[in-house]
């Protein structure tokens, strides 16, 4: 603010207001987050106990507490991740993180990561989640997994790892949590706001 930009609260933008906002300037930028949780490729994605990530966060922010049964898995390396595996640890569940790659490529900050070890949350490396199964209670009882091994490196500089041959085994879980990434519905927001066929990717 100190630079000279204007900040404007407590306002809804609609298309009319966006066009006058072009004719002042030259571009418009929708900084708007992310705020739906990406997806697995795996079966049981509806059972009860089954949590998107960004779901589980913003109703442990804002209330009621979501309803957990132990033990946690959380499914997912990045900081969304490391945040819910915290929040359960905090209310005394029992939670393990378990990402498909090494510690070195969770993108999660080391920090983080580190606090939540302290804090009780235990890590499960090397491990790809195929399918997710009922208990006898028909809430989710257990997860199937893959090991995985690095082959390679990945377009983005990390380790590339891939499923293991016969590698296949099953955790217990009360409830899970896939914090695997966050989807942004910017090209939902441009066609709303008239800028249809303007959006260009960041």
């Amino acid at each position: 603010l100190s630079f000279g930009i204007d900040l404007r609260v407590g306002q809804r933008l609609s298309g009319n207001e966006v066009s006058h906002l072009l004719r002042e300037g030259s571009r418009v930028i929708l900084a708007c987050g992310a705020p739906k949780s990406a997806s697995l490729n795996a079966q049981g994605l509806d059972l009860p106990g089954v949590w998107p990530g960004m779901d589980f966060l913003r109703q442990a922010a804002l209330g009621p507490p979501p309803a957990l049964h132990d033990p946690v898995l959380v499914i997912g390396g990045g900081n969304g991740a490391i945040d819910a595996a915290r929040w359960v640890a905090r209310q005394g569940g029992t939670v393990t993180v378990v990402y498909r790659r090494d510690r070195e490529e969770m993108p999660a900050y080391e920090e983080e990561i580190a606090t939540a070890g302290r804090e009780g949350v235990k890590f499960r490396f090397r491990a790809q989640p195929l399918s997710l199964h009922p208990g006898d209670n028909g809430r989710l009882g257990r997860i199937r997994f893959a090991e995985t091994a690095p082959v390679g490196c990945a377009p983005d500089g990390r380790r590339h790892f891939e499923v293991v041959k016969d590698s296949i085994f099953d955790l217990p879980a009360g409830s899970a949590i896939l914090a695997v990434g966050q989807v942004s519905e910017a090209p939902i927001w441009a066609d709303q706001l008239g800028l249809k066929g303007l959006l260009t990717p960041d």
